[in-house]
């Protein structure tokens, strides 16, 4: 976000005025004459102000040194670490004095659905939802990851058309391993007899299509790596993101 003309010029008569006194003193001190002393001090920061307030100007307007919005969009299946990792890369970068807001999928279904399920509809839904509140906090320098399934292409590709520098990052982990893994056990929900109460229906990546992105930003595979490992990759790819070294999307196979 670019200073306006105005908090540059406020940032400058600020600066000055501690300035002012500073060196309204010493030549009051040193040439012992108060008449001479404020001309001296009058002139010098006349010319220091406008000097100040251009090159505050042109700082704002140089990309180096500077961060810049970003939006990181997860997608995965459920269990394979979304929100783990969102969470621990939260914690990293707000130690470094970088502002992160995580947007969970899941948590979001559960307090602003109507009717929190799995079904396509409801994910479609959920999702343009994460995608504008991620627009709105990314405009304000805020940091943001979206920890949900993103489960279609289209979808994904509607929220980048919304959302400037929005970065996918695909959470890989195969199902054998998230079965292993009985994460929120809804996997064993899902195949329950139909007349269960707590049967899952449309859960993605078993019973409902979960379709891999094309292109992605990050591939993390989290079956094989540690949560410290991954959590490592995903800092170090916002941090080159922010301060614009980004890396060159990659197509999947």
């Amino acid at each position: 976000m670019i200073d306006t003309k105005r908090r540059s010029l406020a940032k400058a008569l600020i600066w000055r005025a501690f300035a002012v006194c500073t060196l309204g003193t010493i030549s009051v001190l040193t040439v012992e004459d108060l008449k001479a002393a404020s001309l001296i001090t009058l002139f010098y920061h006349s010319i220091q102000i406008g000097l100040f307030f251009i090159h505050e100007r042109v700082w704002s307007l140089i990309k180096w040194g500077k961060s810049k919005e970003l939006v990181v969009q997860m997608t995965g299946l459920s269990g394979s670490g979304k929100s783990t990792l969102a969470n621990v890369v939260q914690k990293i970068l707000l130690l470094k004095g970088i502002q992160v807001e995580v947007l969970d999928g899941d948590h979001y279904k559960r307090n602003f659905g109507n009717n929190p399920n799995f079904s396509k509809e409801e994910n479609e839904i959920n999702i343009k939802r994460l995608g504008f509140v991620a627009k709105v906090l990314a405009r304000n320098n805020v940091v943001v990851i979206i920890a949900s399934t993103h489960s279609y292409e289209k979808l994904r590709k509607e929220v980048e058309v919304q959302t400037k520098s929005i970065k996918t990052i695909f959470l890989d982990c195969d199902l054998n391993t998230l079965e292993k893994r009985k994460l929120k056990g809804l996997y064993k929900k899902e195949q329950v007899v139909d007349n269960r109460k707590d049967k899952i229906h449309h859960f993605t990546g078993s019973s409902h299509p979960f379709e891999k992105p094309s292109i992605c930003d990050l591939r993390i595979k989290t079956s094989k790596e540690s949560i410290e490992e991954s959590a490592f990759r995903l800092e170090k790819f916002i941090m080159e993101s922010i301060n614009f070294n980004v890396p060159k999307r990659k197509k999947e196979s």
